[in-house]
Formats: C-alpha cells, sequence, structure tokens
C-alpha cells in the first residue's frame, strides 16, 4: 500500500505526455486549449510573425493601420481577419501560443496587442495598448514569450514589456541612434540566459576619415543582456577593402575616369560600408545583417555606388566575424546574362534544421539562399540546383520587406509592403518556388490620387520597374528603372528619407538629402531648388540619376513609347510634362512626383516642445534670423520660383544661383571637396541651405561634405552663426546648447517660424530717378539690408549674384528673371533690367546673403529715357562728351566737364571754332520706335539726333549723339531736353562759353 502514491505518480504523468503527443499529431481542426510552446530557434523581429506551431501567421499593413491573421496550417492560407490598429504599423510579433498577437504603431507610439481565439475562431479583439518610444518600428519575443523587446528607432530607446501584464518593465536607453532590428538567441533554457542584438540602421562615421570614402563610416549592433536589460557591448561591422566590382578612376586621389571608359580602364579597387541595417538573423554562434554597402567614391556609376553586404558577427566574441560578402557578386560571376542583383537586401531569416537561409531583396523584388559554414560563419550565396548559370532567385510580390520560416522549414512566407500581399514559398523541394500569393490588404481605388501615390511608391522602391504595353497587341515593358536590377530611389533614400551617405557625385561631395522635405506636405506648388547646389527645378531632373547612377534605360521615351528620350538636361528643356512610360495607365514621373510630395512622411521627434531648453533655443533661433535661410513649412527658404525651363538668368554655372547663400560651410581644400571626374567641386557660391525638418533623425553627418559630426562642430562656425544678423549672436555655448536642443526637436508638427516679411524696397531709374523704367535699362533699388557688403562689379558681365546678393524680377506676364548687378550696398543695389521684360506691373525682389528680403513694385514700359549727371542724381552738368570738326575735316576732343573730390561741373564749350558734336550718356532709350521718334533740345533749340541707342560697351548704357546748335554762343548754362517716344527725359546742363 505504501507504494502506491507512487506507482501512481509515475504512471500518470506517462498517460499525460502519452495525451499530449497523440493531440499534437491529430489532423482535427479544433483543440480543447492553445496549447502553450516555445519558439524554435532564435527569434528576429519582422513585418509579419508566425505562432510556434505554424498555425496563426500575421502580417502588418503599414498604409492601411491594420493588421491581417491568416489560418496556415497545412496550407490553408486563409485571411481570417483584418484588424484596425495604431497608425503605420511596421512590426509584428505573435505570441508562441498564437493566443498574442503585438503591433508596433510606428506613428502612434504604442504597441497594440491582440487576442487570437483559435478555438472559437474569434481573432482582433484589443487586450491592451501599451505606449512605448518614439516611433517603436521593430518588435520581438522571447523564445518563451515572457517578454517583448521593441525597438524605438526615433527616441534611440529599448521598451522592455513583461507579456503577463503588459507593463513596460524598463527602457534601454544606450542602445544607440536608430535601432531598427532586433534579434534573440534561443539556447533551450531560461530567457535570462538569451542576448539580444540590435542594429543601428544607419552607419556611423569612422574617426580620422574624410566622408565620401569607401571606408568612411561603419555599422553597429549593440547587444543587450536579456537577464539583467542593460547594455553588455557593441559590434563594429567593419567595411569591405573589395567590392569585386572596380571603377574606372579614383575621385579623391584625383584620378579622373576616361570620358568614355573601355574595359581596360576599369582597374581602381572599391570598397564598401555596411549602412541600413534593417534587420537581423541568429544562426549558432554568428548573426547575419543584410544591408545595402555604401562605395560613395568617385566615379559613381551602376556597379560601384551601393552594394549588397551581408555583414557577420561573431556572438560570442562581440566582434566582426570578418566573414562579410557582397551577394552582388554572385550575381556578377554568373555565366547566365539574365541578371538581376540583389538590391537593397532588407530581411532574413533561417531555416531551423539546416544552416541554410533566405535574404529578402527589397527593390529587386527576389529572395536569394545563402548556406552558412557552421564553424566560420562564412555565407555562400546558392545557385539555381535547375539552372546552375544564375543565382537561384524566387520571385515576391513588390518590395518585399520580411520574411519567416515554418518550424518544420517547409514553407517561408514573405511580406511585401507596396503590392500588399504575401508570398508563400515551398521550400520543401529541390529547388524552391512559390507557391501561393495571399492578399493582405487592399490597394487604392483605381484611378484615385491614391492610386497614383501608390504608383509613385511602387516606382521608387524598385530596381525593375514594370511598365504598360506602349500600345495595344505589344509586351509590357520592364527593367527601365537600372542596369539588371542595381539601384532604385530607395537604396539611398530609404522610407524616402536620407542613406545619410556623403557620395563624390558630379557636383562634388553631397550627403544625400531627404525627400520629406522636396515639397511641404501635400503641396505639390512648394518644391525647394533640389540638391545642395541647387542643380534641379524639378523631380523628373533624377531621369539623370536613372540613366547614370543606377544605369537605367529612364522613363522618358520618344514618340514610340519606347525609346529612351536622348533630349536630357538639368533646366532646359523641361523634363517635366514629356512622354513618359506608363503604369496603369498614369505617367510613371507623375506617379513618382506625387509620392514626394505627399507619401514621405518626416520622422517624429522624441523631444518635448515644451522643454525650456527648446523653447529658449526658439527663441535664439529667431533672434539670430535663422529663420531667413532655414524658415518656412520645409525649414528651408530655398525655392523653385520659376516654372520649368527657367529663365537664362536664372542659372549660373548650373545652379539656381539666387538659391544659394554662403555661409562659410565651403573650403575648397578640403581632401573630400572634389567632384566625381576629379575636377574643382561647386561650392564657391555657397549652397541651397539645408532643411531642418526632422533633422535630429540623421545623425553625425552634417553639412553638404560631412564635415561636422555634431551640431556643435556646425555652430562653432561663427561666419554659420552669424549670417542672419551680421554680428554673433550666438558667442555663449550654453546658449548654444540651447538653440541645438530646438534643432533636434523640429518636426512637422512644430509650429513654423515664417522668414521675415520683406522690406519695403524703391526702385528706379537710376540715370534720372524716375519712377518708370525700361527693359535693358540700369536701376536703382534701395531699401535696407539689401547686402552684406559694398561691392562693386569688376567686369562689364555684370553677374545676377553680387556679394551674395540678388535681384529677381516677376513681370506682368509672371516670368520670372534675374538682373545682372553693377553695384551691391546694404543700402542701394544697381542692376540691369532683362530686356526681355514685359510692359507692365513688375515686382522686384532682392535677397541678400543672410536671407533678408525686400521687396517692391515698379511700372515697366518700353522706353523711360534717362540721362545721366555728372554727379549723379540726375541733374546738374551732363555726363558727356564731346567732339570737334575742325575747318581742315580733323576731329578733336572738347572738354565738357572738370572734375575735382568735391564734385564736377561744366566746362562751357566755345562754338566758334567749328561744329561740336556732343555725346549724352543715359539709359531706357534704346527699345524707341525710330530715330524720328527721338527729339532733343538744348538751350530751348531743337538739334538733330545722328544716334539713340545701345552705347555698346557696358551692358543697359545708351548714347544720344547731337550737334550743338551754334547759335547758343554765350548763353552760359542751357537746359538739355530729351524726348524718346513722347516720353521726356530728365533735364541736364551744359555750359556755353
Amino acid at each position: 500500500m505504501k507504494n502506491r502514491p507512487i506507482l501512481r505518480n509515475v504512471v500518470l504523468p506517462a498517460i499525460v505526455l502519452a495525451a499530449a503527443a497523440l493531440s499534437l499529431h491529430r489532423t482535427t481542426t479544433t483543440v480543447s486549449a492553445q496549447s502553450a510552446a516555445r519558439f524554435t530557434g532564435p527569434v528576429s523581429s519582422q513585418p509579419l510573425a508566425l505562432s510556434a506551431d505554424d498555425w496563426l501567421l500575421a502580417v502588418a499593413n503599414p498604409d492601411n493601420n491594420s493588421v491581417s491573421i491568416f489560418d496556415v496550417r497545412n496550407g490553408a492560407n486563409t485571411k481570417v481577419a483584418e484588424v484596425a490598429v495604431g497608425v503605420e504599423p511596421n512590426g509584428v510579433a505573435v505570441s508562441p501560443d498564437g493566443s498574442r498577437i503585438y503591433v508596433a504603431n510606428t506613428v502612434t507610439g504604442t504597441v497594440t496587442v491582440l487576442a487570437a481565439d483559435r478555438v472559437n475562431a474569434a481573432y482582433g479583439a484589443a487586450v491592451a495598448t501599451i505606449n512605448v518610444g518614439t516611433e517603436p518600428y521593430a518588435l520581438a519575443l522571447t523564445p518563451s514569450g515572457k517578454k517583448l523587446y521593441v525597438a524605438n528607432a526615433r527616441s534611440n530607446s529599448i521598451s522592455v514589456i513583461d507579456t503577463s501584464t503588459n507593463l513596460v518593465v524598463k527602457t534601454i536607453t544606450d542602445v544607440g541612434p536608430e535601432p531598427r532590428g532586433i534579434a534573440i538567441t534561443n539556447n533551450g533554457g531560461d530567457d535570462a540566459l538569451e542576448t539580444v542584438l540590435v542594429t543601428q540602421f544607419l552607419s556611423v562615421p569612422v574617426a580620422g576619415k574624410f566622408d565620401g570614402s569607401d571606408d568612411a563610416k561603419a555599422g553597429h549592433v549593440t547587444i543587450i543582456s536579456a537577464a539583467t536589460d542593460t547594455v553588455t557591448g557593441q559590434v563594429t561591422l567593419n567595411p569591405i577593402a573589395d567590392t569585386g566590382f572596380k571603377s574606372a578612376g579614383d575621385a579623391l586621389a584625383r584620378i579622373a575616369a576616361p570620358a568614355t571608359p573601355v574595359a581596360d580602364d576599369f582597374k581602381f579597387v572599391t570598397g564598401a560600408y555596411p549602412n541600413q541595417l534593417n534587420n537581423i538573423a541568429i544562426r549558432g554562434r554568428f548573426a547575419f545583417v543584410p544591408n545595402t554597402g555604401a562605395s560613395p567614391n568617385g566615379p559613381v556609376r551602376f556597379d560601384v555606388n551601393t552594394q549588397s553586404l551581408l555583414s557577420v558577427l561573431d556572438i560570442t566574441a562581440k566582434s566582426d566575424a570578418g566573414k562579410t560578402i557582397n551577394m552582388h557578386q554572385a550575381v556578377g560571376r554568373q555565366t547566365n546574362p539574365a541578371k538581376r542583383f540583389i538590391t537593397q537586401p532588407w530581411a532574413m531569416a533561417f531555416k531551423h534544421q539546416v544552416d541554410e537561409g533566405y535574404v529578402v531583396s527589397a527593390a529587386s523584388n527576389i529572395v536569394v539562399k545563402v548556406k552558412i559554414d557552421p564553424a566560420t560563419g562564412a555565407p555562400t550565396v546558392q545557385s539555381d540546383p535547375g539552372d546552375t548559370t544564375r543565382v537561384l532567385e524566387i520571385p515576391t510580390g513588390k518590395n518585399p520587406r520580411g520574411i519567416v520560416i515554418g518550424t518544420a522549414d517547409k514553407t517561408a512566407y514573405v511580406q511585401n509592403y507596396v503590392s500588399r500581399d504575401v508570398t508563400v514559398i515551398d521550400l520543401s523541394g529541390t529547388v524552391e518556388k512559390v507557391a501561393a500569393t495571399l492578399v493582405s490588404s487592399s490597394q487604392p481605388a483605381a484611378g484615385s490620387a491614391e492610386e497614383k501615390v501608390q504608383i509613385g511608391k511602387e516606382l521608387y522602391n524598385t530596381s525593375v520597374g514594370e511598365f504598360d504595353a506602349p500600345a495595344s497587341g505589344q509586351a509590357a515593358i520592364t527593367g527601365r528603372m537600372s542596369n539588371n536590377g542595381w539601384g532604385a530611389c530607395g537604396a539611398c533614400h530609404p522610407f524616402g528619407l536620407t542613406d545619410n551617405v556623403v557620395w563624390i557625385f558630379g557636383a562634388g561631395p553631397r550627403r544625400t538629402i531627404p525627400q520629406h522635405v522636396d515639397f511641404v506636405r501635400g503641396d505639390a506648388a512648394t518644391l525647394r531648388a533640389l540638391n545642395w547646389s541647387a542643380i534641379f527645378d524639378e523631380e523628373e531632373d533624377f531621369e539623370g540619376n536613372i540613366r547614370g547612377t543606377s544605369g537605367g534605360l529612364g522613363l522618358l521615351v520618344q514618340a514610340d513609347g519606347v525609346t529612351q528620350d536622348p533630349s536630357l538636361a538639368a533646366f532646359t528643356p523641361a523634363s517635366g510634362g514629356r512622354r513618359q512610360l506608363k503604369v496603369r495607365g498614369v505617367n510613371a514621373w507623375d506617379a513618382i512626383r506625387e509620392y514626394v510630395v505627399g507619401g514621405i512622411r518626416a520622422p517624429i521627434s522624441p523631444s518635448s516642445k515644451a522643454d525650456p531648453d527648446v523653447v529658449a533655443g526658439r527663441t535664439l533661433f529667431i533672434e539670430s534670423k535663422c529663420q531667413n535661410c532655414h524658415g518656412g513649412a520645409q525649414w528651408s527658404t530655398s525655392r523653385v520660383r520659376s516654372a520649368a525651363p527657367p529663365d537664362a538668368t536664372l542659372v549660373s554655372s548650373a545652379q539656381l544661383i539666387a538659391e544659394l547663400r554662403n555661409v562659410g560651410t565651403f573650403t575648397a581644400g578640403t581632401n573630400n571637396e572634389v567632384r566625381a571626374n576629379a575636377a574643382a567641386p561647386l561650392g564657391a557660391a555657397g549652397f541651397s541651405p539645408a532643411p531642418l525638418l526632422s533633422l535630429f533623425a540623421f545623425p553625425q553627418t552634417f553639412l553638404h561634405n560631412g564635415s561636422a559630426d555634431t551640431l556643435d562642430a556646425v555652430l562653432a562656425n561663427v561666419t554659420h552663426r552669424s549670417a542672419g544678423t551680421g554680428t554673433d549672436r550666438l558667442g555663449s555655448a550654453a546658449q548654444r546648447q540651447q538653440l541645438i536642443k530646438f534643432l533636434l526637436s523640429i518636426d512637422a508638427s512644430t509650429p513654423v517660424i515664417a522668414p521675415d516679411a520683406p522690406g519695403p524696397l524703391r526702385n528706379v531709374l537710376a540715370a534720372s530717378g524716375g519712377a518708370s523704367i525700361a527693359p535693358d535699362s540700369f536701376v536703382t533699388a534701395l531699401g535696407g539690408r539689401l547686402a552684406d557688403q559694398t561691392l562693386g562689379a569688376t567686369t562689364s558681365n555684370y553677374p545676377t549674384v553680387l556679394a551674395g546678393s540678388s535681384v529677381a524680377i516677376r513681370d506682368s506676364a509672371g516670368t520670372l528673371r534675374l538682373g545682372g548687378l553693377s553695384f551691391s550696398s546694404p543700402a542701394q543695389i544697381n542692376y540691369v533690367l532683362p530686356g526681355a521684360t514685359a510692359a507692365g506691373t513688375a515686382t522686384i525682389t532682392v535677397a541678400a546673403n543672410n536671407g533678408a528680403t525686400a521687396s517692391g513694385t515698379v511700372q515697366v514700359a518700353k522706353v523711360a529715357p534717362g540721362l545721366f549727371s555728372a554727379n549723379g542724381g540726375g541733374t546738374g552738368v551732363a555726363a558727356a562728351t564731346a567732339i570737334r570738326i575742325n575747318s581742315d575735316g580733323t576731329q578733336s576732343a572738347v572738354n565738357v566737364l572738370q572734375c575735382a573730390a568735391a564734385g564736377c561741373s561744366g566746362v562751357p564749350i566755345d562754338l566758334s571754332n567749328g561744329a561740336v558734336y556732343l555725346t549724352l550718356y543715359g539709359t531706357g532709350i534704346r527699345n524707341r520706335t525710330a530715330l524720328t521718334g527721338v527729339k532733343c533740345t538744348i538751350g530751348g533749340v531743337d538739334t538733330p539726333i545722328l544716334f539713340a541707342g545701345a552705347q555698346g560697351a557696358f551692358p543697359a548704357l545708351d548714347q544720344v549723339n547731337v550737334q550743338v546748335p551754334p547759335g547758343l554762343t554765350g548763353k552760359g548754362a542751357v537746359d538739355i531736353v530729351l524726348t524718346v517716344d513722347g516720353q521726356t527725359a530728365n533735364t541736364v546742363t551744359i555750359q556755353i562759353q
């Protein structure tokens, strides 16, 4: 009897275990309860997730603010629910037992917890909403599901959630900038034994390196102990010295590539550094980070710019394993000419039972397979077993961004962001193949404005491009976005933002500018002058990047709808409004522009707008007149102010010259100040003011060439910080820190600071002070803060920018032009009104280098005659010359002026020794209808007009040649009255002996 309890305790667990085993192997669709489970293998953050028993699949739908839930048991692949969550869900996790779904709502800043009752087929009831950090993007559960780690991309933190209470139990704040991907080991024991790995999305500068070099930056992965939820280390992912692709030149070494390179010219080894670390996956003691490597040294062409890196780190050693590969090489080596490069590797997942994994290429719409050496971590891209001449590339939907693999290693699921569906891949055969496509969420309605934006997003994020057939019965067009799938807009502008890389481009070293600031969001009328040097005035001008940087055929076509349009330039002819390829009946470039206008969101700052230092910094910003360069909704005053193509006066040195501000941020002798062709860069004239909207999101690379790693370094430049007022109001380090805090707080919710209103501007005819002016005449603009310094033009080829100031004329026809400047000072600017200016009311705007503006209107007439006087002001003795015809027919000069320090006075003209001919100098005369329309009296006596027109040596300077009436002898000072086409000039005088 004493042994019976012991026997009972031995037998009953065996019965329970047998029953459990039987339950697990049943094929019925119901169970008595949702069984507890543990994940098999390491865990990785993704935009889709599976329960541990491969029953439930949850998929984030960022554009529809929802999560779709699928029953995928035994290939059922049935969508059972689509549940509304917060705004822009990007990450999703499913508890091991499938009872809970966790969703990271990026814009809302929350994690939504949904219930999934699989027994009763009840899905999506909200259990909790958990406030986390700013822009939660990724999340991952520990193997047991007891803790949830959330990467807050903009507050640079990790929230740790206890899933039993749905409470944040810790916030880890020292994980580095922009945490994106999370992976957690699975050692088979307690969760406290696990290691959490977190990628930092953008690479950061390497000390001692010049930005623009192929080893200028490095990637980083943060290591966290799950036992203490503290950071225990950081792994640096190093650049690779040799990408396997060679360049025809080396810009930083000042070695120019030939204009038309041949095969033998490609002899310069290129390197690349890891960047855009979106995801991380673990296999054994190694972790793998697919990323877009940057190879920025010029010349930049399609196979030596972005690379497809798979970086490897040793988790135990907490170091780079030295086994990084460039996956593009595998495609480059294949003998099959039908190539598609593995552009923008975005996510990865491993099988559970073998050392094989799959990498998602977001831009090329494929998944590729890699095998791993378990001893060294070395990955190898696999060829297609059915065709060993090519890399195995499994097609997906459009813009795949995540992948998960079932525990039996028989099925993979890929989330396709743009096509809003899921590709189901059968892994069970000799060659992987697509088994199904599951619709996750609806597309915008056909023909709607939303569809146009969606098409633009599709093209922006693809290295391929799928276009309508040019005519009925013809084949659809594919592959125009790049050369064999190498390159996409999104490859340098992830999320439409920036890779933070300084590229040695054709204009010089240029940090990628995020495109959420190209327009005021939703307003197509507020385009910035594009690129740092204002070298583009239309989004369509980036057609040149598609053709050049990415090696594609582009989207602008000739009349046949296929052949590449060869007419391509930055300004003339205009790139927009031309024949384009179409997608679902929508012009391709029109769609891309609409996506940039309305589809790219500004990152959200974690800073409090109520922070006293932020408030004080805002005041300092205004007091220092920063808003005059960095004000307005785009936090930049740079604008495209004229419809394309712009008037020729607006363009100088291939730049929209009036949009540039020279604030001391260009140093010609800097190592990386060089063009892609090894020539001197643009920059001496200044740069288009950089937009400050969401500046906080792009750390450690500031200014056009990345020469400042911090905002402290930016503000250390006294010329820059004094540019708005001309005096240094930020000498205090404490005040500069307050200003920096304000700069880091700026996002779309920050109240806009408008530039100062234009000051008053009075425009008069330079010769006379008259209120009416004429084309091709000298004009004087009078106002305040018109220029930083006093400077005169050094040649008669008057520049359109002088001392940093410009004069813009918008005439009555709406055309904008710049005037040529002969003189510039704080209170007065003299300029030439362009000859093509239409008659009527014109608006004149002076923009100074300090960002101040002044504006006024003036009447433009065909003629507005004015005569220059010797002492200025348009009165008194005429600015004139004279000659005498002697009795022998020779000519001799007649002195009509004598000038001293006090001014000029007239010299009496002797009329007794031969005819005297006077040359009067003026402006506003040359457009006269006919010589007969010009009248002149001297001393009240009509005199013949011998010539009236352009003087020739100086722009806008006119002259009138007349004979001085001989009967004026002894008259002394006499008036000269000139009338041109009925318009009378100011009266000047000469002296008669």
